[in-house]
């Protein structure tokens, strides 16, 4: 067997760090999970047995039980319990929250055992797996009185019981509960809750839908954890079922793969909490993950195979006949008998459910990793040979149980498919219709940024457009348009007659000073006379000059003149 997966923090973490009272800190799930744990430590040595009226706190018992000296019978009781329950206990001990609580009434197996009070069902029936204790402490005053009933302890009979309570309306464990909370319930005083994990829950149940009245109406409250429930005939007939589903409101908890917490349950508001195991080991409550501060569980969520699956055998069990259900226990417990049983921690002695579990779950492949079909016939082998072993009456019947679970198997896997498919369908209508109007955004967006592109192109092209419109037209108005080119004319002209008319008046004024200098020439040269050669050159010099710009000045004159002439005629056509 491979070992088994604890939570970081659990009941034990749970345990070791909650130091406050229940005055300070109420009494929650975390502490009905621990009290269900009680009932599973082997106790029967421990001087609390029912009516010796005995009581013990946690801290005296662990005591006695490492006293291997002055207490052996509890030394050798100690050995026996699972690890996980020796450090619970341990811990039990220490805490200032739980150590001073005090435990009695504790039976195991009383039918057999033929305490008085507890009676077997029916002539012939050996299967009894049942153990129950009580654990009183005080809340704001009050007295209160937790009822603990024990889960299947990995033995044959154990789970062949737990099988039982789903083919017959009523198991010795059931019975034991019931005569348990009438018993030990008149010699309480306060309140009662009660509860357990597994077939502890399932028997706390059915005591509670059974035991006398005046018993049930001081039960306050109840703690189920991953229990099965019980047959749809008996819940349908019990009037006390609506009370029940009251008490055990908020205290119904299940890991997220739970099978058998969800068992034949009408009750379908189950907590269901995180376990760091899978599939079938989530079963074990020391893989639950809790809060250690608060004893708040981690919330999870019901898996779709723990849905299937509890339906396919809620509805093959419901559809067969008293008969048939008893042919159907009749090969398990076969099984179950037949095939060994395990010890105290589970594992296996010479079979067992442990064993089974490793018959399926184990060796598919061989050393070479090929598919091992020996494993088959192991199995086959295993069932065909209990078979072999019933009459043939109980062999109908088991054929017709069978038929049942292949008809239960059809018609949840139809109606698990129909669901899903309907899911689906209705799944991919919203996506459908959430991509649609994606595309439609998409292609709003599409248009928007394109048409955006699309206008400044516009826009670019109809500038360029005018800019070209408009040099067009200026070239047609240049070689066309008669107006235009008189403008451009008229402004050519007027520009170049004024220009030239500048040149002149410019040319006179340098003239003007020339005849100045010639003037003075002249003066000078009738001074000097004929003997002054270099003097009389000079004057001729500027003589020159000055009729030369004169030359030009009527040159600039005559084609102003000419300029305003075309001007005018230029106006005259337009």
């Amino acid at each position: 067997m491979s070992e088994r997966k604890h939570a970081t923090n659990n009941i034990i973490t749970y345990v070791k760090t909650n130091k406050s009272s229940f005055d300070e800190s109420g009494f929650n799930n975390a502490d009905g999970l621990v009290m269900t744990q009680v009932a599973n430590m082997h106790l029967e040595n421990s001087g609390i047995d029912i009516y010796t009226g005995g009581t013990k706190t946690f801290l005296e018992i662990y005591s006695e039980m490492l006293d291997s000296v002055n207490k052996p019978e509890a030394h050798s009781s100690y050995t026996t319990m699972s690890s996980d329950d020796k450090q619970l206990l341990e811990e039990l001990a220490r805490s200032p929250r739980y150590k001073d609580m005090k435990i009695s009434n504790f039976v195991e197996n009383p039918a057999l055992n033929e305490v008085s009070g507890f009676s077997l069902i029916g002539e012939g029936s050996e299967i009894e797996q049942f153990a129950a204790v009580t654990i009183t402490y005080e809340q704001n005053g009050d007295i209160v009185n937790y009822m603990s009933f024990r889960a299947t302890d990995g033995s044959a009979d154990g789970w062949t019981e737990d099988v039982f309570m789903l083919s017959s309306e009523q198991t010795q464990a059931h019975s034991d509960s019931k005569a348990y909370m009438n018993i030990v319930g008149k010699t309480l005083h306060g309140d009662i809750v009660g509860g357990g994990h597994s077939k502890g829950g399932n028997d706390f149940e059915y005591g509670y839908l059974f035991c006398d009245e005046e018993i049930r109406s001081r039960i306050i409250a109840g703690y189920i954890y991953d229990s099965p429930g019980l047959y749809r005939d008996i819940i349908n007939n019990n009037p006390n079922y609506k009370s029940f589903l009251k008490v055990i409101d908020g205290h119904f908890l299940c890991p997220q793969d739970s099978i058998i917490g969800q068992l034949l349950h009408e009750n379908k508001n189950a907590t269901f909490i995180y376990s760091v195991e899978s599939g079938f080991f989530e079963h074990d409550p020391y893989s639950w993950e809790l809060e250690p501060g608060t004893g708040e569980f981690q919330a999870s969520e019901q898996t779709e195979l723990s849905k299937y699956i509890n339906n396919l055998l809620d509805n093959a069990v419901n559809k067969m006949s008293l008969i048939e259900r008893e042919a159907l226990y009749s090969f398990v417990y076969y099984i179950m008998q037949n095939y060994g049983d395990s010890d105290e921690n589970g594992e296996p002695i010479d079979g067992g459910l442990d064993k089974l579990i490793d018959l399926f779950a184990n060796g598919w492949k061989d050393a070479s990793g090929n598919f091992n079909f020996g494993k088959i016939r192991d199995i086959w082998n295993v069932f065909y040979s209990d078979y072999q072993n019933m009459t043939e009456e109980e062999r109908k019947h088991f054929i017709d149980s069978l038929g049942c679970l292949l008809s239960a198997l059809i018609v949840t896997t139809y109606d698990y498919a129909k669901e899903k498919i309907e899911l689906w369908i209705e799944e991919s209508k919203a996506l459908l219709k959430a991509a649609i109007a994606k595309a439609v955004d998409d292609m709003k967006q599409w248009i928007s940024r394109g048409w955006d592109a699309f206008a400044n192109i516009m826009k670019f092209t109809f500038e360029y457009f005018v800019q070209y419109i408009n040099g067009l037209a200026e070239w047609y108005n240049r070689t066309f348009n008669s107006g235009y080119r008189y403008a451009s004319s008229h402004t050519f002209i007027r520009v170049n007659t004024l220009l030239l008319n500048d040149y002149a008046n410019r040319l006179e004024q340098v003239n003007r000073r020339i005849s100045a200098l010639d003037r003075r020439m002249d003066s000078l040269y009738s001074k000097v006379g004929l003997q002054d050669i270099w003097n009389l050159l000079q004057a001729d010099l500027l003589t020159g000059y000055s009729w030369r710009i004169s030359q030009c000045v009527y040159y600039l004159r005559d084609t102003a003149y000419e300029f305003e002439s075309a001007e005018h005629s230029i106006s005259s056509q337009f």
